[in-house]
C-alpha cells in the first residue's frame, strides 16, 4: 500500500519484564529539538500495559520474545508505586503518585481521585492523533461512571467495575460518543483478552484508512489474580522464576511486618503454585493475542512504521520473604517491571541497563509523538541526551502487603524508610534477592544516613527536582 505518514509506533505495558528494539539514544528520527514535522509524518503509538505481571515472568511470552529480538530490552525497568491505579496513573502522566494524587484504588482515590485534563491522551489528541484505549482504565471507574468519557480518547472501550476474564462489563465509546454498555459471562463464551484483542484489531484496520496517525493502549487484564487462562493454554510443564528468596528460612534481619511472618504452609504453597500455572496460561493467551496485533499491522502495511513498547503495571510476590501474594511491597518482585520496544523503522537488538522508570513513559511518547505536554512532568524521555539518573524514589500508602513505604535505589543500593521509622538496606550487586538487611552493619551507616538524607530530600520532588 501507499504509506500516508512516515512511522508507526506501539506501545505495550506488562507487570514484568523488559524488551525495547533499538538502543534509545541511537534512534535517529525521533529527537526532542524543534523540527517541523506535519501530521502525516508522525508514528502510529500503540502501548500495551500488562496488569501484575512479574519481571521475570517473560519465558511465558516465547511469541513476543522472539519478536523482540529485533528490540531493545530495558534490564532495569521499575514502578514507581506498585499498585495498579497509582502505576497507570504515573503511566498517563509522567507524575510521581505523590504529584498526580492518585495514591490508591479504593476512595477517596482511584479513578474519581484522577485529573484527567492533561495525559498523553489528551496530548496527543489535540495534536492531531486518534486515540483509543481498550481495556482497563483505572480502578473504581465503575456503572457509575458508564457514560464519562475521560478526556483525550476518541475510541474507548474499558472495563467497568472489577475486570475479569470471563464475566466482566465493558463500556463502549466511539467517535467520543457513547455507544453502548454491555455485560459479558460464562454463557457468553468471550474470553477478555481474546475479545479485547478483536476490538484492538477492528480499530488498527479502521484507522490505516485515515490520514491520522493513531495512539492505542490496549490493556488486558492478564495476568492478574485470580488469573484464569482458557482450556487449550493450561499446561504441566512451565519453569517458573527460582527466587532464593522463597519461603526464606530467616527473616530476624526485616522489619517487624515480614519478621513475624511465619513460614509458609504446605497449602499455602501449593496455592502459589497454582496461582502461578494460572499466571503463565493466561500470559501465553496474552502473547498469542499480541501477535495478533503485529500481524494486523503487518498485513495493513504498517509494521515497517511502527514502535512497539511492552510493560508491566507492577510486579507481584509468589512467596519471596514469606510473603504469599500481594503487591505492595518495596522489593524487587513488586517494583521491577518488563519493560521492551520494538521501532519498525529500524529496527536492532540491543540492552539498556538504565534505570528507566514508568514516569518515563509519557515524555518519551510525547517525544515520538513530536508533541508539546500542557503540563510538567517528573519523568524524562529515553532519548534525552542529558546526563541520565542514578536514583530514583518509590513510594507506596500502604495496603494489605505492607506498611506504607519510601525508598531510595541508587545504582544498587536499595534503602528502605517505613511508617513507624523502620528500616532496611541492601546491596543488589551482592544480595540480589534481598536476603540480608544491612542498615545495622555498623560499616553501612555512613550509606544509610546519607541515602536517608537523600530521601527526604526527594519524597515530595516535582519536575526537574526529581531523579
Amino acid at each position: 500500500m501507499t504509506y500516508r505518514r512516515g512511522t508507526a509506533i506501539i506501545v505495550i505495558s506488562i507487570g514484568l519484564a523488559l524488551l525495547v528494539g533499538a538502543v534509545a539514544w541511537q534512534w535517529p528520527t525521533i529527537r526532542h529539538a524543534a523540527i517541523s514535522v506535519s501530521p502525516d509524518d508522525r508514528p502510529n503509538i500503540v502501548l500495551i500495559v500488562s496488569d501484575d505481571q512479574r519481571y521475570d515472568t517473560m519465558n511465558a511470552m516465547p511469541s513476543l520474545v522472539k519478536f523482540m529480538e529485533q528490540g531493545t530490552t530495558f534490564s532495569s525497568a521499575y514502578t514507581t508505586t506498585p499498585l495498579c491505579c497509582p502505576a497507570r496513573a504515573s503511566i498517563l502522566t509522567g507524575l510521581y503518585a505523590h504529584n498526580h494524587g492518585v495514591l490508591g484504588n479504593r476512595p477517596p482515590y482511584g479513578f474519581p481521585a484522577f485529573d484527567d485534563s492533561s495525559t498523553i491522551a489528551t496530548w496527543l489528541h489535540d495534536s492531531g492523533y486518534q486515540t483509543a484505549l481498550i481495556g482497563k482504565y483505572l480502578n473504581d471507574y465503575n456503572t457509575d461512571d458508564a457514560k464519562y468519557l475521560p478526556k483525550g480518547w476518541d475510541v474507548f472501550r474499558s472495563f467497568l467495575d472489577k475486570p475479569g476474564y470471563d464475566e466482566f462489563t465493558l463500556t463502549n465509546f466511539v467517535d467520543e460518543q457513547w455507544v453502548e454498555t454491555k455485560t459479558y459471562n460464562k454463557s457468553d463464551g468471550e474470553y477478555s483478552t481474546h475479545l479485547l484483542t478483536d476490538f484492538t484489531r477492528e480499530f488498527i484496520d479502521d484507522s490505516t484508512s485515515s490520514a491520522q496517525p493513531f495512539f492505542l493502549m490496549f490493556t488486558p487484564y492478564a495476568p492478574h489474580s485470580p488469573a484464569t487462562p482458557p482450556t487449550e493454554y493450561r499446561r504441566g510443564t512451565d519453569t517458573f522464576p527460582d527466587v532464593a528468596s522463597y519461603n526464606e528460612a530467616d527473616v530476624s534481619d526485616k522489619t517487624e511486618w515480614v519478621n513475624v511472618l511465619p513460614e509458609l504452609s504446605t497449602i499455602e504453597q501449593n496455592s502459589i503454585d497454582r496461582a502461578q500455572r494460572n499466571v503463565y496460561g493466561s500470559l501465553r493467551a496474552l502473547d498469542d493475542d499480541i501477535q495478533k496485533l503485529i500481524e494486523t499491522l503487518r498485513a495493513s502495511g504498517e509494521l515497517d512504521n511502527t514502535v512497539i513498547i511492552y510493560i508491566g503495571d507492577n510486579g507481584v510476590h509468589w512467596g519471596e520473604h514469606r510473603i504469599a501474594d500481594g503487591k505492595t511491597t518495596p522489593y524487587e518482585e513488586s517494583i521491577h517491571v518488563p519493560l521492551l520496544m520494538y521501532d519498525g523503522r529500524s529496527p536492532s537488538s540491543g540492552t539498556d541497563e538504565r534505570l528507566v522508570l514508568n514516569i518515563d513513559l509519557a515524555p518519551t511518547i510525547a517525544d515520538i509523538a513530536n508533541v508539546t505536554a500542557t503540563s510538567s512532568m517528573d519523568g524524562r524521555s529515553i532519548f534525552s541526551t542529558e546526563p541520565w539518573r542514578e536514583e530514583f524514589l518509590t513510594e507506596c500508602w500502604g495496603g494489605e502487603d505492607a506498611p506504607p513505604f519510601t525508598s531510595l535505589h541508587r545504582n544498587d543500593m536499595v534503602f528502605i524508610q517505613y511508617e513507624g521509622d523502620q528500616q532496611e538496606l541492601y546491596d543488589l550487586s551482592k544480595d540480589p534477592y534481598q536476603l540480608q538487611n544491612l542498615v545495622n552493619d555498623p560499616t553501612h551507616q555512613a550509606v544509610v544516613e546519607e541515602m536517608n538524607a537523600t530521601l527526604k530530600n526527594i519524597e515530595k520532588c516535582q519536575g526537574n527536582s526529581c531523579p
